[in-house]
């Protein structure tokens, strides 16, 4: 017998197609992880804006403003420069592609449960709930209290993640939670 030192086309072929069905499956993972990392990133700006806002308007004891636009997917909040607020003055926020509200995406009445067992209604809700092209607006008080609660949901459409991001009426505190929403029209 003699000794073979090379594989057949057959045992190559095999590897080949094992090590793509690996590599293929790593990729999907991948994909999806990514989206989520996108969304967490997407949050924590939006609470770190939040923050800053709300800490701003302390310091300089001025009302600034937080504005959500809901059907064009994206936020600004007013800024102030060295001290004076010039009214007008905003900084604009667009959500990368597949994360957004959900009204942008077509869910109409999206709604969560909250910690206490209460529907919350909403993609962006802070005290009024009329018309979907009008901005909802959050005004931080001199004192750092905000104009009113709420929360502001924001999701991954590519793998159906939701976070809501809710400002407490009172306190001002801000806080994140990863929720599963539906859709109240279904």
């Amino acid at each position: 017998m003699t000794k073979r030192n090379a594989f057949a086309l057959t045992e190559a072929i095999i590897m080949v197609s094992v090590v793509l069905i690996s590599v293929s499956g790593v990729v999907f993972i991948g994909r999806k992880s990514v989206s989520k990392s996108q969304l967490d990133v997407c949050v924590n700006t939006l609470v770190q804006d939040l923050h800053t806002t709300r800490m701003t308007s302390t310091a300089t004891h001025q009302d600034l403003k937080f504005k959500f636009f809901l059907v064009e997917n994206y936020y600004q909040f007013e800024i102030e420069e060295n001290g004076f607020n010039t009214p007008g003055q905003f900084v604009k926020r667009e959500f990368p592609n597949g994360i957004g509200y959900p009204i942008y995406f077509g869910i109409t009445n999206p709604a969560y449960t909250d910690e206490n067992g209460n529907i919350a209604a909403g993609s962006v809700e802070f005290g009024y709930s009329g018309s979907q092209f009008i901005p909802r607006t959050l005004c931080f008080k001199q004192a750092g209290t905000p104009s009113a609660g709420g929360h502001i949901i924001i999701t991954s459409i590519k793998n159906n993640v939701s976070s809501v991001v809710i400002v407490k009426p009172v306190t001002g505190r801000i806080r994140i939670g990863h929720v599963d929403f539906y859709n109240m029209d279904s």
